[in-house]
């Protein structure tokens, strides 16, 4: 299993910049001279644009109209450090071309202005969208989509993603698999997921990607980098807190836990909230007991009726001896999907194991029995609550996404968690002390001599060896 932190694009974003530290790229003095910069980066280490484009500032050659009147060969003695630099010569010219058509275009006033106020130059496309501005810079002569993406950013202030092969090298290690090999084909992968970005943020972000891949030399630096210590998701992760405590007491025989509430659970404030969730019509079933279904004496307005609601399943659940909490007190997640939780992190399960009578887990689906499994095991163990002296056993979920499982067989199978309830029960006789004391014998029994899931009793469900279990018939 991948054990990675996940991150959002927006996370890598603020994990770079926690790393990095603020790049404040582009390194240039004018947006016409990262326009210039921009092309002759192209199939070119930085190192020698930046030696071109100090020649170019010490000629005074740096303005579009200085460009187009120069000679292809003095033009060409200046750009020569860098690749390819006869061929570049028209593709400087082409875009000095139409980037003074575009001041013609902007009116006298605007033409006096640029040389005095850089802040303009964006001003020259205010009339073009976005998509429009980038298909007149893929027209002209040598733009391809990395440099008109570096134009929309860095110049003209537009979003963009740059997918360059520094960002594509690192989303490979971030665990991004199938990419499409073309430049367009990564971006607009990307690009939805940066569309709500401001632009200083957009330019920030390849400035990070870039100052990352430049410490790279080679696939063995990324992968023992401290981004290989992530996994990327393009899912829209929230943020979500467990916001309301279990229910239990010191009588508490049983514990059930879910995953992490759902949205519907968090707006009721209580376990099982969504109106087509089984949990509670099963549990009045095994029971026998409806006290904790909807009723038409609740009260008369919404609220009320909740309220109501809320605490008569708050007492079935005490009077049946049953803890209700669940497996995590925080996580990023899509919605009510258990599949798209990402960096969970547990309740503090053995704050209420250690003062109750609570011998047995049930966790209702199998997120909750991996997440169990996976992050409160290892706190439970060393406490001595392994799984020889807590057993856990896997329920079915109840959710209404687990349709094909019927209420009847839900009711079947979770009738186990009265059997275990009332059996202990009546062993405890409601003692405290006294089963307090020995429980712990128990968990010493169990560590010492390597008491077997086995010897518990059959409560249905999936036990924690794997094989499905019998139920018992509803009593």
């Amino acid at each position: 299993m991948d054990d990675r932190r996940v991150v959002t694009v927006r996370g890598l974003y603020k994990l770079l910049l926690e790393r990095l530290g603020p790049t404040h790229w582009w390194p240039a003095d004018t947006r016409f001279e990262i326009a210039v910069g921009a092309i002759l980066t192209q199939n070119t280490a930085w190192n020698n644009v930046s030696i071109a484009l100090d020649r170019l500032k010490a000629e005074g050659a740096l303005r579009p109209e200085t460009i187009l009147s120069m000679d292809d060969g003095a033009l060409g003695e200046l750009i020569r450090p860098v690749s390819y630099w006869r061929t570049k010569i028209g593709y400087l010219k082409t875009f000095c071309s139409w980037f003074v058509g575009l001041q013609a275009s902007s009116g006298e006033r605007m033409r006096s202005n640029m040389s005095d106020r850089d802040d303009c130059i964006p001003q020259l496309v205010a009339g073009l969208s976005d998509a429009e501005l980038r298909g007149e810079l893929l027209a002209l002569r040598g733009i391809g989509g990395e440099t008109a993406d570096d134009l929309m950013l860095y110049v003209f202030d537009r979003p963009a993603f740059i997918a360059d092969r520094y960002a594509r090298r690192l989303f490979e290690t971030l665990g991004v698999r199938n990419l499409p090999s073309s430049y367009e084909g990564f971006r607009a992968i990307v690009q939805p997921h940066v569309a709500d970005w401001d632009i200083a943020e957009l330019k920030e972000f390849h400035g990070l990607i870039d100052d990352l891949g430049k410490t790279m030399r080679g696939k063995e630096d990324w992968n023992t980098s401290f981004v290989s210590r992530y996994r990327l998701t393009f899912l829209s992760l929230n943020h979500v807190e467990h916001e309301f405590g279990p229910v239990w007491d010191a009588s508490s025989r049983v514990l059930v836990l879910g995953s992490m509430p759902s949205p519907k659970s968090r707006d009721m404030r209580f376990y099982y909230g969504h109106p087509r969730n089984r949990f509670w019509p099963v549990m009045a079933q095994v029971f026998n007991d409806e006290s904790c279904l909807p009723s038409a004496q609740d009260g008369t307005c919404d609220a009320e009726r909740i309220t109501t609601l809320v605490e008569r399943r708050r007492q079935f659940a005490l009077r049946h001896h049953m803890a209700l909490w669940d497996v995590i007190a925080s996580c990023d997640i899509v919605g009510a999907s258990d599949a798209s939780i990402r960096n969970a992190e547990p309740n503090d399960l053995a704050s209420i194991i250690s003062r109750s009578h609570i011998t047995h887990v049930f966790t209702t689906g199998s997120k909750a029995a991996q997440l169990y499994r996976t992050l409160c095991l290892p706190r439970l163990e060393p406490l001595g609550y392994g799984l020889q002296t807590l057993p856990m056993t896997q329920l079915p979920s109840t959710s209404p996404a687990n349709a094909a499982t019927s209420l009847s067989e839900l009711v079947n199978v979770y009738c186990g968690i009265r059997t275990i309830a009332e059996q202990f029960g009546k062993e405890v006789c409601n003692v405290h002390e006294g089963y307090a004391e020995k429980s712990q014998d128990r968990r010493d029994e169990g560590q010492g001599q390597g008491q077997t899931q086995s010897n518990q009793p059959d409560v249905g469900g999936y036990s924690e060896h794997g094989d499905r279990q019998r139920s018992r018939s509803h009593r």
